[in-house]
């Protein structure tokens, strides 16, 4: 397993200047459940905590809205509980969107600069003009993010600003989700009288609560395991260079225990978190585990189960896991792929189950380590990876644009593309 260093990436992929100070709200929409974190950042990069708030997400499915009251119901409880630690009240919220099926996009965009020097008001100006005509039916750009700069066509540089040309190429990676979930979160937070300041992608902020500035300047993939669905971020030199998911996670785990071994939720969740490994150990063989099953004759009737046994459910599930994430990799870039092989860091609720880390090692080939968030050290319960790197997000800004919901005027990064199969096929084969 690898080692990561100690300094975290976003201290050096983000120029925080967006809090000014004053508190801010994050709300992290996971697969089944909610987090909201009222922070405050200070000068000198450090990030204070003032309250945060956990609930179920009842009404969501996937970290989208199956349920309109419930979910309305869960986020004004979730918010309010924040608010209350905090002893502030917000207008205003981040999301981090852990749906809408995530996909990445390259696209190169000319700038005319007539011999003077590149600023970067040009390079905002390219990512919005590839955005507005990015082509994906159905889809919104939520970031937008220059991986190399061109000038007068020479070699590719990382960033061209302050260089003098004539003709400057912009090479940007371009994330969309699908715009109908997006528009009814959006629409169920204004109805709790929360306006979207926002949007990230799940994977891309968990991987800036976890990463080292070292991992992501070499490249590296990020895996944050969900309860239903699984984000995939991939970093390099520094920068945000594909995002996937994939509709597996820690609940299908749950669910197979509970239907092969016929007990109820809780036995299968406790099994899971307590007793079971997804890889095979020594002593399966011979340590048992008691479990009343439902259909026992009597409430004290118990049986023995192999150890193994949990293996012989779990492992099948995690592999198809893993495979669908080496499958997304294939529809990647080269260059994604080979900073993807260059290391794994998984976090999130799943990624503590016993044995993934070495499955994961076995089934994709790469070094793997346990991903921390390191945006809030200090705090007194675990803090959760999205919502981490989604307050270091908030706070800052990543050298690209964002999605924001504007009433007045749409900003370039919150309309929906035309059609996403020709993008990805046109963009895919973009070094």
């Amino acid at each position: 397993m690898t080692t990561a260093a100690p300094i975290p990436a976003w201290r050096t992929l983000l120029d925080h200047d967006g809090a000014n100070g004053r508190p801010f709200g994050v709300l992290d929409l996971g697969s089944r459940k909610l987090c909201c974190y009222v922070a405050r950042h200070h000068p000198g990069g450090a990030f204070e905590l003032l309250g945060a708030g956990h609930q179920a997400a009842e009404g969501f499915a996937g970290g989208e809205v199956v349920h309109a009251a419930a979910a309305e119901a869960e986020v004004r409880a979730v918010v309010d509980e924040a608010e209350r630690q905090a002893g502030e009240r917000l207008g205003a919220i981040t999301l981090v969107f852990a749906g809408g099926e995530p996909a990445s996009g390259y696209v190169q965009v000319e700038v005319s600069l007539d011999g003077r020097p590149v600023r970067r008001r040009d390079i905002h100006l390219a990512l919005g003009h590839a955005a507005r005509h990015a082509t994906a039916e159905g889809f919104a750009v939520v970031h937008g993010l220059a991986l190399g700069h061109r000038l007068d066509g020479g070699p590719e540089v990382r960033d061209a600003t302050g260089m003098i040309g004539k003709r400057l190429v912009v090479r940007a990676h371009l994330v969309g989700v699908r715009a109908r979930p997006l528009t009814q979160l959006v629409g169920c937070l204004e109805r709790c009288h929360l306006r979207t300041t926002t949007v990230l992608t799940a994977g891309y902020a968990a991987a800036l609560a976890c990463l080292s500035r070292d991992e992501a300047e070499r490249g590296v993939m990020v895996l944050d395991c969900g309860a239903r669905t699984s984000s995939l971020a991939v970093f390099h030199r520094g920068r945000l260079a594909y995002v996937a998911a994939v509709p597996q996670g820690a609940e299908h785990l749950t669910d197979e225990l509970q239907a092969r071994l016929h007990v109820g939720r809780a036995t299968a969740e406790r099994l899971k978190n307590l007793e079971a490994a997804v890889v095979r150990r020594s002593c399966d063989a011979f340590d048992t585990v008691e479990i009343a099953p439902l259909d026992a004759a009597s409430a004290g009737d118990t049986v023995e189960v192999p150890r193994g046994r949990f293996t012989e459910i779990l492992q099948p599930l995690s592999e198809a896991m893993l495979g669908a994430v080496a499958e997304q990799l294939r529809q990647a870039p080269e260059t994604v792929q080979v900073a993807a092989r260059r290391g794994l860091v998984l976090t999130g609720g799943g990624a503590q189950q016993e044995g993934l880390l070495e499955l994961a090692s076995e089934q994709l080939d790469v070094g793997v380590r346990l991903g921390r968030p390191s945006v809030l050290d200090g705090w007194y319960e675990p803090p959760v990876a999205a919502a981490s790197g989604g307050v270091a997000l908030a706070a800052g800004h990543d050298g690209g644009l964002g999605y924001t919901v504007e009433r007045s005027a749409r900003g370039p990064l919150g309309r929906p593309f035309e059609s996403l199969s020709q993008w990805l096929r046109e963009s895919l084969g973009v070094a």
